[in-house]
């Protein structure tokens, strides 16, 4: 029987839930027979009032939610496909197929063209295959961090690359250089320099990075680009009618305005 669940995860909730279409046969060469479920794990974080009250949770204004690691089979560990085939980032999901053999920091132009367990991440000049990892599971080496990014064809992934954090500040979005903006890229608030999204405050976004340089992308379904300001102080005030409004994973004196 198939089921969401529920659990908290360093003050967060957690939300998995299995999508099981049918039933699934162990087959001789390792592989299975049948429909393969698909696995979906959210993070909701709360959110705090600048005054200390908390905020409806489910407000798509003041939470954020992130779908993760999607997809019927496991890219980081290989496992879910019959003999022969490979766990690879098509698009949203990961999916049963073969790749293209490139190995760690090999330029690359599909998504797929890179040896087990890694993907074609885009960079400013095409391609790079780099670690797939799960954001959940912090599975990427020591001083790297596992990041949702965009792959090669331009396509949002729900699994994570790893990649060694370039530290910065939301109040100084200058300091991570042209076309690049500070985010926040964790539950826990960690922030690094990205590159930067073209997403308005009040567009519509997905990925953490969807936003112009000195906006956030929150909310539970229809996420949504919110602008960045601070608590009690006028260094990034919110427009006329808005409301500096905390986020349990935003760094101290740290908001965004909702109305």
């Amino acid at each position: 029987m198939c089921r969401a669940l529920e659990t908290s995860v360093f003050g967060f909730v957690l939300v998995v839930s299995v999508a099981c279409p049918g039933s699934r046969t162990p087959t001789g060469d390792g592989g299975v027979r049948g429909d393969t479920p698909v696995v979906e794990t959210s993070l909701r974080f709360d959110a705090e009032e600048g005054d200390g009250a908390k905020v409806d949770a489910n407000s798509s204004q003041v939470d954020a939610e992130v779908a993760i690691c999607i997809g019927a089979c496991d890219p980081v560990s290989g496992m879910g496909c019959r003999s022969g085939q490979s766990c690879v980032l098509r698009g949203s999901s990961a999916v049963c197929g073969s790749n293209g053999g490139a190995v760690e920091g090999s330029p690359c132009n599909r998504s797929d063209g890179c040896t087990d367990g890694y993907a074609c991440f885009a960079i400013p000049d095409g391609g790079v295959c780099a670690r797939v990892c799960c954001p959940l599971e912090w599975n990427c080496r020591d001083g790297q961090v596992c990041v949702r990014d965009f792959l090669v064809d331009g396509s949002q992934t729900t699994w994570g690359r790893c990649m060694v954090p370039r530290p910065c500040e939301l109040t100084n979005q200058g300091g991570c250089g042209s076309r690049w903006g500070c985010y926040v890229y964790n539950e826990r608030g960690a922030r690094s320099c990205l590159p930067a999204g073209s997403g308005q405050p009040g567009s519509r976004c997905e990925a953490v990075n969807d936003c112009v340089p000195g906006a956030l992308c929150v909310g539970a379904f229809d996420r949504t680009c919110l602008k960045i300001c601070t608590l009690g102080t006028s260094l990034l005030p919110c427009d006329r009618g808005e409301t500096c409004i905390r986020q349990g994973y935003l760094p101290e004196g740290i908001g965004v305005c909702a109305r």
